[in-house]
């Protein structure tokens, strides 16, 4: 008895597990439909079992009429798949309006029908409520879009809307339909109201903005602050956009102050080649662009379109560093990260410029351990000067932060240089923190 109590205990944890799995409201409905016909199922093979056991009583111990040998059941010359399914069939009839010609012949069959016949009239009424509930529930769900498409569809056409705009139109409206039934909103879920701000920020950061975390500056973040920075930034620095088939991320020459981070779908980045030709790449989950408004002044250099219906993560500069400089080990990384980061974009070719993310610079900054802050500056005033990043020192009394003075072009980066002799741009203004 233990062993069967303990495997009713596991059969519970598996049920729990598989619902837990289960994140589609329409799925969800099916599956408890389902459960209802193998409830139904599990207690009219239990009612065949008794129903039978009865019949052989009365057979091998009473020797008086039943039901096996009135209807000619033979146990010697039957088989027991049509014994079983003969009982079950009998079972099943005292649930459903059916019939059949099995009757009880003795004063035990008769009683137990009776109460087969209450207890089925309880539960067959209970198993038709729910599951006309959930079939309506499921039609309703259907109904309601196939309603709303038809509505967009006529208030399209009233409008005299572009065939083009129009299958644009759709083909995003059936991409968010698909996305909000996959995802349950979190104003349904009121209890997430009762937790306490850092864990709803830690939620909302693995729920919305865990893919940031495929950037090594940010995973460093995130395991050096015990996430805390990274709940800091839901908050005040991270946003999400989305984005449709053609629709403009940004433009060349405009100017930065974002990175993009693609969480789903897809991005057409179009990098000029040269007066003629363009370079098209994907940006697909995982992928970054403009990392480099971060820690500097830029200009994009490409265009960004959406190719694929998704969303962008998108990471504020200014906020971004605010919330850095409130952390000292949070800031020495980034500023250990920037300097280097400057270190390599002033050596790239003004032809090599992208706004894509470099590969380069990510391995290497995975595989080099952690180097002072201060090292790392003056290690970089030994070297030539060039573009300056936004976190650009850090002492024991004061922290500067830069900003650009000047609005540079695409790939020029100096420092006290000519812009007609040199590729590069200076920055100079500073403002202490």
């Amino acid at each position: 008895r233990v062993a069967r109590l303990l495997r009713l205990a596991k059969l519970q944890r598996f049920l729990g597990v598989v619902r837990d799995k289960i994140d589609s409201e329409v799925t969800s409905l099916i599956v408890n439909i389902i459960k209802l016909l193998l409830l139904l199922l599990v207690v009219n093979h239990l009612l065949a079992c008794i129903w039978y056991g009865i019949g052989r009583f009365g057979l091998e111990v009473t020797e008086g009429p039943n039901w096996i040998e009135a209807h000619s059941v033979k146990v010697e010359e039957s088989s027991l798949g049509w014994r079983y399914t003969t009982a079950l069939h009998w079972s099943l009839t005292q649930f459903t309006p059916g019939s059949m010609r099995v009757e009880p012949q003795n004063f035990f069959e008769r009683a137990f029908a009776i109460v087969v016949l209450v207890f089925g009239l309880v539960c067959f009424s209970s198993f038709v409520s729910n599951m006309s509930a959930a079939v309506a529930q499921l039609k309703s769900m259907q109904a309601d879009n196939s309603q709303q498409f038809w509505l967009l569809r006529r208030y399209l056409g009233e409008h005299g809307i572009d065939k083009d705009l129009c299958l644009r139109v759709l083909r995003y409206a059936d991409f968010a339909c698909r996305e909000q039934k996959m995802q349950v909103a979190e104003s349904r879920i009121w209890i997430l109201k009762l937790l306490s701000e850092q864990l709803r920020s830690e939620v909302v950061f693995q729920v919305r903005f865990s893919c940031l975390k495929a950037h090594a500056l940010i995973k460093r973040v995130g395991a050096a602050s015990a996430g805390q920075v990274l709940c800091h930034m839901v908050t005040s620095a991270l946003s999400i956009r989305q984005f449709a088939h053609g629709d403009l991320l940004f433009k060349a020459r405009a100017r930065s102050d974002k990175l993009y981070m693609v969480d789903s779908g897809e991005i057409q980045y179009v990098l000029p080649d040269d007066l003629f030709n363009e370079e098209v790449r994907a940006v697909t989950r995982g992928d970054w662009l403009s990392e480099t408004a971060l820690w500097t002044s830029w200009i994009h250099v490409g265009r960004a379109t959406g190719h694929i219906e998704g969303k962008v993560i998108q990471v504020d500069a200014t906020s971004f560093t605010a919330v850095v400089k409130e952390d000292r080990q949070t800031f020495d990384i980034a500023l250990v990260y920037a300097t280097r980061y400057i270190e390599w974009l002033n050596n790239v070719k003004r032809r090599d410029l992208t706004d894509l993310k470099s590969r380069e610079l990510e391995e290497f900054f995975e595989d080099t351990p952690y180097e002072d802050p201060v090292l790392a500056l003056q290690r970089a005033a030994r070297k030539s000067t060039g573009h300056t990043p936004f976190i650009t020192g850090i002492s024991s009394k004061k922290v500067s932060m830069t900003h650009p003075q000047e609005q540079p072009r695409p790939g020029s980066f100096s420092a006290g240089r000519d812009p007609e002799k040199s590729n590069r741009v200076s920055h100079s203004r500073t403002r202490t923190v």
